[in-house]
């Protein structure tokens, strides 16, 4: 049932948002409730995974934890006046009206992420028809009993180093009662409008334009190759007609491929990243929120007026300076206790407040399991806030920042990996005779030349830091890959467009202002044609639905049996496919899809010829002599025409094509 993994949800949100009003962090209700939306969400499944040692997921933790969040919840929005607060926030009406839009919008399109289809399930998104299956075996693992720290579970014995927390808060839903896709979709559900609002709210605050920050938002949301869309004029022209191609089979994306062999890399952020790539669900939202907090400078929320019915204290040293009649009675009658209390709850912050420090140090510690690229990016970051404000108060961010998030760079640090992490490659995938500044123009446009004629206007020193931080990180991933798959790159372009589309939206607010009618005319039909490419496609993705069978009806039931028949922990084989049915159990498998485990570093040459030799019968097991359960199915039929099954395997359990042996 879906009712306990809501509520858990809410009530973490709950604890987040009730903590953000405690501390008077913000005086807006739709930033309160985003920041508290990403601290409660990450902080609950973060808390949970370092007591899972201790209390592995279960049914009885997840009930557990959920009346300790709602009790978190209901103590800082009634013991700390959080209701009262709320309602002396002011609104923001505009953020308010892209929050609903943006739920709106993502109601479409997050069911697209995995979905139940005649009895078998599928993806929408091209592009997750491998991620999706990656990302649900590490679900089904975390609530089958994975270990702590987990094991790779498509490579057997060996330790992961991958960033994995998204997945194990859908585990906490899925072990709470959810589907494993309600437990994929309702997450993105409360995470992705909540990644888009604080987008916009961050770059209201640091433009202080509502124009430039609607502007950000819409570049992003439709962003990809900016000229992807020309290749819309020869799929006409091949396919005869606009209505012929309308209806006949579509290309994959016009914003980007990640094909070599394209001149057209940068796929719609939300199409072949934010939505694939699960972890960034997370990661994004956290980094919004640590930028937004270390960019409040010295402010903090303006102090409640008489207006607003209640007093308060304005000098540190003097307990008896109050303003308002409730707190000055208390200091005249001497009454200490109540002085304290009203101190405390109506006092106005500190200029030189630690809460916005404390808690983007808390968050950034917490972030490393949540997406590891978005650390990289932040560290130049806060470098230059540090450089900005140089201030005892930072040892309050850098405090739990580095208790946090050492011991997970230590993890992934010490993890065994036979790849490169950083290899040089100048050029990106610039096709090889490709002129550069031509090939950028194609997937960038004008966004790089207005970025850089922002940074000569008058401008915030926040804002130029942040597209100051986003260039760098362009140039950085024109020189070196990060990873094995070159195309791992666009998660550090992705904060590129992310930290340079601020100014770029104040620079275009700025220039209407000063221009004359028709050149705002022009300057607005530029803007549409960086957007074209990734219009096209969501478009398409909502009006033209497409299913990609991830695992059929009979692969689901089978997974179904296998886990009723084994045990959690025991080693299955099965042939190195993306979409094994064994992806479902939540069991470890030897080796998993060859592609997932030569972008994590790992060379899987060996196991590979290993499985060949144990499916053609040259072998009775693995060289290691742990394989329990071998599976037969089509795709070890496909992969291995000479396969063999020897007398000696035990038929355990059967489905239709699929079947289960256990290994004598």
């Amino acid at each position: 049932m879906l009712i306990l993994p809501l509520i858990f949800l809410l009530a973490a949100a709950s604890v987040g948002i009730g903590g953000i009003l405690a501390l008077r962090l913000t005086k807006e209700v739709v930033t309160t409730v985003a920041l508290g939306i990403t601290g409660g969400l990450a902080g609950a499944t973060f808390i949970l995974y370092l007591l899972s040692p201790l209390l592995p997921l279960s049914t009885a933790v997840v009930v557990i934890a959920t009346i300790a969040l709602i009790a978190g919840g209901y103590i800082l929005l009634s013991r700390y006046h959080g209701w009262q607060q709320l309602r002396k926030l002011t609104l923001n009406k505009n953020a308010l009206t892209w929050a609903i839009l943006l739920f709106i919008l993502f109601s479409f399109i997050a069911p697209k992420l995995l979905a139940t289809t005649t009895g078998g399930l599928s993806t929408g998104i091209i592009n997750n028809y491998g991620d999706i299956a990656w990302h649900t075996e590490l679900v089904t693992s975390f609530a089958a009993g994975q270990s702590t720290p987990p094991s790779n579970p498509i490579y057997f014995g060996q330790r992961l180093a991958y960033p994995f927390l998204t997945d194990f808060a859908s585990a906490i839903l899925l072990t709470g009662g959810a589907t494993i896709v309600e437990s994929i979709v309702l997450l993105a559900m409360f995470l992705l409008p909540t990644l888009f609002v604080l987008f916009y709210l961050l770059t209201e605050k640091i433009t202080r334009s509502s124009q430039a920050a609607t502007i950000a938002v819409l570049l992003f949301l439709f962003s990809g190759s900016t000229f992807g869309w020309l290749e819309l004029a020869n799929d006409i022209a091949a396919a005869g007609g606009l209505p012929e191609l309308l209806t006949g089979p579509w290309r994959f994306y016009y914003s980007g491929a990640a094909d070599a062999g394209s001149t057209y890399h940068l796929i719609n952020p939300l199409l072949g990243l934010i939505l694939p790539q699960r972890s960034l669900l997370f990661g994004m939202p956290l980094v919004l929120s640590i930028i937004w907090l270390l960019t409040t400078g010295d402010k903090t929320v303006d102090p409640p007026t008489p207006r607003q019915g209640a007093g308060y204290w304005r000098g540190r040293s003097n307990p008896g300076r109050f303003v308002g009649t409730e707190a000055a009675s208390a200091a005249s009658s001497g009454d200490v206790s109540i002085s304290r209390r009203k101190r405390r709850d109506i006092a106005a912050p500190n200029k030189k407040s630690k809460a916005p420090y404390l808690v983007a140090g808390s968050l950034a510690g917490m972030l490393p399991l949540f997406h590891a690229h978005s650390v990289l990016v932040l560290v130049p970051l806060i470098l230059g806030l540090v450089w900005l404000r140089r201030s005892y108060l930072w040892l309050y961010f850098f405090g739990p920042a580095l208790l946090l998030g050492l011991p997970q760079v230590a993890y992934y640090l010490t993890a065994p990996s036979q790849g490169a992490a950083l290899t040089l490659q100048p050029g990106w995938m610039r096709p090889t005779g490709t002129n550069f500044l031509l090939y950028w123009l194609r997937n960038t446009g004008l966004l790089i030349p207005v970025a850089l004629a922002g940074l000569l206007m008058k401008s915030r020193k926040h804002l130029q830091l942040l597209t100051t931080v986003g260039l760098l990180l362009f140039v950085a991933a024109n020189i070196w890959l990060i990873a094995q798959w070159e195309w791992d790159n666009t998660k550090i372009f992705l904060y590129w467009l992310l930290f340079t589309l601020p100014i770029i939206g104040w620079a275009t607010v700025e220039a209407m202002k000063r221009t004359p009618q028709w050149v705002n005319i022009l300057i607005v039909f530029v803007l549409v044609i960086h957007g074209v490419s990734g219009f096209i496609d969501l478009t398409y993705l909502m009006l033209k639905p497409q299913s990609y069978v991830v695992w059929d009806a009979n692969a689901v039931r089978f997974a179904q049996q296998v886990k009723d028949v084994t045990t959690n922990r025991a080693l299955i084989v099965t042939a190195p496919v993306h979409n094994s049915s064994i992806e479902l159990t939540g069991r470890p498998r030897y080796l998993g899809y060859a592609g997932h485990v030569w972008s994590h570093g790992i060379n899987g040459y060996t196991r590979e010829q290993a499985l060949a030799n144990l499916y053609e019968g040259r072998a009775d097991n693995l060289p290691e002599g742990v394989a329990r359960y071998i599976v037969v199915s089509p795709a070890e039929r496909a992969i291995y025409p000479n396969l063999v099954i020897k007398p000696t395997w035990q038929l355990v359990s059967e489905q239709g094509p699929y079947q289960l042996y256990r290994l004598q």
